[in-house]
């Protein structure tokens, strides 16, 4: 049976959260359109106080702010925006173990091109590896382990450097005037918990110490750290952004060493098995990468409906470095089949 699509864009009624007006417009067009009704000059001022607030005024640190880095292009862009207001970044990067080449290579390019002081911390393996099955179990999406320390150890090392500001690269918008960057925070990060907590982890063979790097620090210590979303106060879009970065900074997309036709060529590119994740969503959700890019394309008005329709069908294709993620976590393929199965959304 075909999915529900929205009538303006492709995403299905698959989509966690999606909504579908009178008209069949979903929730994610809407807000498209309020975002775009936003006077980003007005929000721009106001990152420009929040700037002036911390800029050369940390008693504890040379750092004014801290960016979750990957090397991607919109972590490559906090970097790019901070050093362009005059702020002293650290730059942190949660190594999950599975970089790409091309990953890390745009982040070192970042940051000698930007002159920015960079901190990587990588888990144990043998932990993150039992977290990532536990959670494709659980949820079916191995990548719990990556998406939750990211933000929790980011929050860690500002803590341990004396950083007061954490600034993430979401193209993430709150309508809100006013709002607590505490608790806004807090919400998104249980959001990425998608229901498991790091105490719902522990068994066994994974003790509380195991889990400490994926818990965010006590409450008191999270309330002294202003945490930000850049999309929130600057109009984010990827493509404008990709050609900035590309063209200033040398930053590349992953056309030499694109492992999979369904793999976009500058989304999570950081990543080795993100087409894996990016392919049993489709299993599950029955939809992807490439539904979700055309989705944006036709908001900005640069394809139709119907050629994102033929677009989306790349989605199913299987990706090339399946086996490579089957060896990686030691499974077989009809394992991985069977576990995604479990977790199907149609």
């Amino acid at each position: 049976m075909p999915l529900t699509r929205c009538t303006r864009c492709v995403m299905p009624e698959t989509v966690a959260g999606i909504k579908f007006d009178e008209h069949g417009v979903c929730n994610i067009c809407n807000d498209y359109d309020k975002i775009e009704k936003i006077s980003f000059t007005d929000r721009r001022k106001k990152l420009e106080e929040i700037f002036d607030k911390f800029r050369g005024k940390n008693p504890h640190s040379k750092y004014d702010c801290l960016v979750p880095f990957s090397g991607g292009k919109d972590s490559s862009y906090v970097l790019y925006i901070c050093k362009k207001y005059g702020m002293t970044p650290l730059a942190y990067n949660f190594n999950n173990l599975i970089q790409t080449k091309i990953g890390k290579d745009n982040m070192e390019n970042m940051v000698r091109k930007l002159g920015v002081d960079l901190v990587s911390y990588a888990p144990n393996w043998d932990i993150a590896k039992k977290l990532a099955l536990k959670s494709l179990e659980k949820i079916g999406d191995f990548c719990w382990y990556c998406n939750i320390a990211t933000g929790s150890t980011s929050m860690q090392r500002a803590v341990i450097e004396k950083i007061p500001l954490v600034i993430y690269g979401e193209d993430y918008v709150m309508f809100e005037e006013d709002f607590d960057y505490t608790e806004m925070f807090i919400n998104l990060f249980n959001k990425f918990c998608e229901g498991i907590s790091p105490e719902d982890m522990e068994d066994d063979s994974i003790s509380k110490q195991d889990m400490s790097p994926w818990r965010l620090p006590p409450y008191q210590d999270l309330k002294k750290i202003t945490q930000i979303y850049l999309g929130t106060y600057i109009k984010w879009d990827k493509y404008e952004i990709v050609d900035i970065l590309k063209n200033e900074l040398g930053w590349n997309g992953d056309e030499a060493e694109k492992q999979d036709s369904n793999q976009s060529d500058i989304e999570h590119i950081d990543c080795k098995f993100i087409g894996i994740r990016d392919y049993i969503k489709y299993l599950k959700r029955g939809y992807g990468r490439h539904t979700q890019l055309a989705s944006v394309k036709i908001r900005q008005n640069m394809i139709t409906r119907e050629e994102a329709l033929e677009e989306i069908k790349k989605d199913d294709i299987k990706p090339r470095n399946l086996k490579e993620f089957l060896d990686t976590f030691q499974l077989s393929e009809k394992q991985f089949y069977d576990i995604v199965a479990r977790h199907k959304k149609f």
